[in-house]
């Protein structure tokens, strides 16, 4: 499922609550915590800090879906160096690859997985901001991402919304 939109919750326990929802098939599930700075907090909004930062990269992976994972590694987090000089890597597998020394197997320098994304500025414009319910759509996720790379969109991020090339509004100096 693609969501259409995400929605977050304070609960009366204290505790945070998002769902992804998809507006046409009204099927909805929780955003999975993808963490990185806050193992035990969870995700969180209203602050800057650690759970608010997972909040923001977890919301862009999963607005991102398959695009999100390194294309390094796919997603692993370990690569194989699948030549003889070096030069080249693929992700690692586990069933193709048990059998390799252990030298040739080594981690991506990739963000656990993913791909870097600016979800510390995606946090100070969005979700530190946001109160005790909110919710935004897919659609404002990836116009955000659009924006904050400026002129520099990646071709992964274009192919994401479906178009080309992106035409960025002028400001007048």
């Amino acid at each position: 499922m693609t969501p259409t939109c995400y929605h977050g919750a304070r609960l009366a326990d204290g505790g945070y609550r998002v769902i992804a929802h998809d507006k046409h098939s009204g099927e909805r599930y929780p955003l999975r915590h993808i963490p990185r700075h806050s193992l035990r907090a969870g995700l969180a909004w209203g602050y800057v800090g650690p759970a608010p930062a997972d909040l923001a990269r977890s919301l862009l992976i999963d607005a991102l879906g398959p695009a999100a994972a390194c294309p390094l590694c796919n997603g692993t987090v370990y690569v194989v160096w699948a030549d003889e000089l070096g030069d080249d890597t693929e992700p690692y597998d586990r069933g193709r690859h048990h059998d390799l020394e252990p030298e040739l197997i080594t981690e991506c320098l990739c963000d656990d997985g993913y791909r870097a994304l600016p979800y510390q500025r995606f946090e100070i414009d969005h979700v530190a901001r946001w109160g005790e319910h909110w919710t935004i759509t897919r659609g404002a996720v990836l116009r955000w991402l659009v924006r904050s790379y400026g002129e520099q969109v990646p071709a992964w991020v274009l192919a994401v919304i479906g178009c080309d090339t992106v035409e960025l509004p002028r400001l007048e100096s």
